[in-house]
């Protein structure tokens, strides 16, 4: 973990385009301000573990009803990674629907092989 020291009104870059602004100190409170591209999540770390449950609950409901696309999008979105069995079974659904193609054996076993 990199530790920063910053004061009031000054600012860290990440990358090429998110800042992230000291914008008010109070006692044991910093108050921060975010400067990121709509397509980077931004959250406090209780509300992400919040959304990540639900994803993970979402993608169970959705292979426990045979539901394998909409597994599969919840996957392929990047809302949450399966285990290598969880994808195993998620294949085979795909496969027993008639649904697995090509590009998406090729993601699935992307992610079952580690190689992103």
């Amino acid at each position: 973990m990199l530790v920063l020291s910053r004061h009031r009104d000054e600012s860290i870059i990440i990358g090429d385009n998110i800042v992230i602004t000291i914008v008010d100190v109070r006692d044991d409170k910093v108050r921060l301000g975010i400067d990121a591209p709509i397509e980077v999540p931004v959250h406090r770390s209780e509300v992400y573990e919040a959304i990540k449950k639900d994803k993970e609950e979402g993608f169970s409901r959705c292979m426990d009803n045979s539901k394998y696309i909409d597994a599969y999008n919840i996957f392929f979105k990047r809302y949450f990674t399966p285990s290598a069995s969880e994808l195993s079974a998620l294949e085979k659904g795909l496969q027993e629907l008639g649904e697995l193609t090509d590009k998406r054996k090729e993601y699935i076993n992307k992610y079952k092989n580690k190689e992103f």
